[in-house]
């Protein structure tokens, strides 16, 4: 039965301190990292230390294959001008990765001598007629979509049926909400033209209610009233305030339009004696009169 690891012991690997000090020992030596450790700043002694001793690292971005293939281009680069072994520290991201993994296998593979392996990153340039062997192995694996190819291969096939297969998934999710955009407007004009009598006046009282209701959860949750720590999250706002103000805005529009001077009604309804024209007069945009007054 494997034994429990000690927790107060994993505590201690986990330690920043430790980890850096271990780091620092096989880097740099005993000494070095005595000198830091026992520094009453050690984490600003660290960091002057390596800077005067150039600590560096190799990163590589993401980016899928692309990124591998340009990340072993720079690493070759830099293995012609004899910088790979002055760096410490690798650190790799998504295709990045990639390479890096394959270049930490490489060193691994050669007793962890990184000369070695800089000596086969300088061949397989322009000039030289064949790649050291990890390298063309790369190359050769690196085509991980389609390994593949050619118009009778099973492996270009399938990348075809997945390039359609996601395109159709995905217009799927976005033709419907494009058609549901689209329809917006014409769904606007419909409600006004079919609004007027009864449904008018129920338009125009949801759409105050509902205004008001959003307007007095604002300012109850203003941050003047309300700590920190009672705050509202976003889900929050929106519910309470941003979802009823939007509907009752296009509830009271839908409410309105009806009594305006200019408003035609398309679909024939009854009068409402509840709510009267005149009370919009104000809110006249009679095109007829601004002709008339630009005229004049």
């Amino acid at each position: 039965m494997s034994r429990q690891p000690d927790p107060q012991k994993s505590a201690e690997r986990l330690d920043t301190k430790g980890i850096l000090e271990a780091e620092t020992k096989e880097l740099w030596g005993d000494a070095e990292a005595a000198a830091i450790w026992s520094h009453p700043d050690p984490v600003g002694e660290y960091g002057r230390r390596m800077l005067r001793n150039d600590q560096a690292a190799l990163c590589l971005s993401g980016g899928g294959i692309r990124s591998a293939a340009f990340a072993l281009g720079v690493v070759q680069a830099l293995a012609r001008k004899n910088l790979l072994p002055g760096f410490q520290y690798l650190s790799t991201v998504s295709g990045g990765g990639y390479l890096g993994s394959f270049l930490w296998r490489w060193i691994q593979e050669k007793d962890q001598d990184v000369t070695r392996v800089q000596a086969g990153l300088e061949g397989g340039g322009p000039d030289c007629l064949s790649e050291p062997g990890p390298i063309r192995w790369l190359r050769d694996n690196s085509n991980f979509i389609t390994p593949r190819i050619g118009i009778a291969s099973a492996d270009t096939w399938t990348a075809i049926a997945v390039s359609a297969r996601n395109i159709l998934i995905n217009w799927l999710v976005f033709g419907p909400a494009l058609l549901i955009a689209i329809a917006l407007p014409y769904l606007g004009a419909a409600v006004l033209a079919a609004s007027g009598g009864w449904l008018a006046d129920v338009y125009l009282v949801t759409g105050i209610a509902l205004v008001g209701f959003a307007t007095g959860m604002g300012a109850r949750v203003l941050p003047s009233h309300l700590g920190r720590a009672k705050r509202w999250s976003g889900k929050s706002v929106f519910r309470y305030i941003v979802l009823p103000g939007v509907v009752g805005s296009a509830a009271l529009g839908a409410g309105i339009a009806p009594h305006l001077p200019w408003h035609e009604i398309s679909v024939e309804v009854p009068a409402s004696p509840s709510i009267r024209p005149e009370w919009f007069k104000s809110l006249s945009l009679d095109p007829t009169a601004h002709t008339k007054s630009r005229s004049g």
